[in-house]
């Protein structure tokens, strides 16, 4: 090879190495009818460390960019320190979103996992609003005569299954468009265990087992990104706070088996195991559980 050709060679290899790692975030926010001093990118920690934190002073439009990209998962937009997005980050590289913040809503020109995203929220909260509809109207019907009161809930709880099963239909079938993508894990960590069985609504032991050996039944073990989302930490405080609160000896091979299927990684592993040793294990934890974390301590 001659000199001129090693230089040249030498010149494009530093070329590409400086466009791949330059520019590998760049959040564009346009702020539209909101009042604040300084607008924030920060990340979601789920392990309570210093976590991503960039600030800008406000301007009707703020660009954060730097040359690293940030660990994918869930961030918050703050202004100051009101949140008024949210965007999520699936890829590890070249991660250039925009978005629009305004009273109305948020609206994303170029990140189409974030469009679906919020798209998504949008729906569940249809689906929560419809429940809760059900909700009031039995509410409002408790001084109806007994019977009267018997063929509504009949009819309040067919109409909840019915909804159920087409917000379950809409989430797996959001997963199924959405493969390998951070939102996919998002709803599948989101989705409730399923119904307990009719037959044991009179055996408050067999709803807890069923409950407990269903509980992590979509959740995306396979997806470490998951962990860096408030979508697993609400899992997990919920997990928790229903070991603690059965507390019941028989029940330690449930989690023990739920341990066991998140092995299918080795990050989503060790950062389950770490959440039930800190809550379950620790002396000065709120959750301790002490025959529970001696079963998973065995492992």
């Amino acid at each position: 090879m001659t000199k001129i050709a090693y230089i040249l060679l030498s010149f494009a290899l530093a070329f590409a190495t400086v466009c791949t790692c330059y520019g590998q975030l760049e959040v564009s926010v346009e702020l539209s009818g909101l009042s604040c001093d300084s607008v924030r990118l920060r990340s979601f920690n789920w392990q309570k460390k210093a976590g991503t934190n960039l600030v800008m002073p406000y301007s009707e439009t703020v660009t954060f960019k730097q040359k690293s990209a940030l660990k994918p998962g869930a961030y918050w937009i703050t202004a100051d320190s009101t949140p008024v997005a949210t965007v999520i980050l699936s890829a590890k590289k070249k991660q250039k979103v925009s978005l629009m913040v305004s009273p109305a809503g948020v609206t994303f020109s170029n990140s189409p996992e974030n469009t679906r995203y919020e798209q998504y929220l949008t729906q569940i909260k249809e689906y929560e609003q419809q429940m809760a509809g059900l909700d009031q109207e039995f509410r409002d019907a408790q001084n109806l005569p007994a019977y009267m009161l018997r063929t509504l809930a009949d009819s309040l709880t067919t109409r909840a299954r019915r909804i159920v099963a087409a917000r379950t239909a809409y989430e797996q079938q959001v997963i199924h468009d959405n493969p390998n993508t951070l939102l996919a894990s998002i709803v599948g960590a989101s989705i409730p265990p399923p119904e307990v069985p009719v037959e044991y609504y009179n055996n408050p032991r067999k709803m807890q087992e069923f409950f407990i050996s269903h509980f992590f039944d979509n959740f995306p073990w396979n997806d470490p990104r998951i962990f860096n989302t408030p979508v697993a930490e609400e899992k997990f405080k919920s997990y928790v706070d229903f070991v603690y609160q059965v507390d019941r000896p028989d029940l330690d091979t449930f989690v023990v088996e739920a341990l066991k299927a998140s092995s299918i990684d080795t990050a989503s592993h060790r950062m389950f195991f770490e959440r039930l040793d800190k809550d379950l294990g620790y002396y000065m934890s709120n959750y301790k559980v002490e025959h529970t974390y001696i079963k998973i301590d065995q492992l």
